[in-house]
């Protein structure tokens, strides 16, 4: 199936990309003056990297970061000078996270992989990694019993190449189901984004 990434900057909306597999959860970040885009490509058994050409409607292929499994929501992020990403599968059970020194090739698993197991409320990423007065913090949705009923915010507490930790905030979710409207059943990302001295969340929900 042919699906379509699609995209919208003030006027602008309409499809971006377009391949020939599902492509969702586009994961959108700035390095080194380009604009980068991993969507999610579990069809295709890789995680994918594109540049903006003409953002945001012109994207160029790159490279796969990763091929073999069905990754979903690949969620990257750059620490310590090292580039870093939080991947699950389609089964939502498991989080592993893999690290590079360059963006565009490189990249090893963690020897702790999976870093979350056989846990559906909190293994599948659930928006970016934000980093805020000098700590770092993961999202996490909960697919437990359906997917997407909420998410879940951790504080990443240690993190290199043989060890990571995390801990669970507020024992509470950061967003969930309202129970009507547009995110009746559940809500599951949320993408965090500093603007004017504040903050502004752009998030998903679902109505079943």
């Amino acid at each position: 199936m042919l699906l379509v990434l699609t995209v919208s900057s003030g006027s602008i909306a309409g499809s971006v990309l377009e391949e020939g597999f599902h492509l969702a959860y586009p994961h959108v970040f700035e390095w080194n003056g380009q604009v980068y885009m991993v969507p999610e490509s579990h069809s295709d058994f890789s995680v994918r990297l594109y540049r903006a050409v003409e953002f945001p409607r012109r994207w160029e292929f790159v490279n796969k970061l990763l091929t073999g499994h069905d990754y979903v929501d690949a969620t990257l992020f750059r620490h310590s000078d090292m580039w870093w990403m939080f991947a699950s599968t389609t089964r939502n059970d498991v989080l592993n996270l893999y690290y590079s020194r360059n963006l565009r090739d490189g990249w090893s698993a963690h020897s702790m992989n999976p870093v979350v197991k056989l846990d559906k409320h909190i293994a599948r990423p659930g928006g970016r990694v934000i980093e805020h007065e000098g700590k770092l913090y993961r999202l996490g949705q909960d697919d437990d019993p359906d997917y997407g009923i909420q998410v879940f915010a951790f504080e990443i507490v240690e993190l290199d190449a043989e060890v990571y930790r995390e801990r669970m905030m507020l024992e509470k979710p950061v967003v969930t189901a309202s129970g009507h409207g547009w995110n009746a059943a559940g809500m599951h990302h949320v993408d965090l984004h500093r603007r004017n001295g504040g903050w502004m969340a752009v998030v998903d929900g679902r109505t079943a």
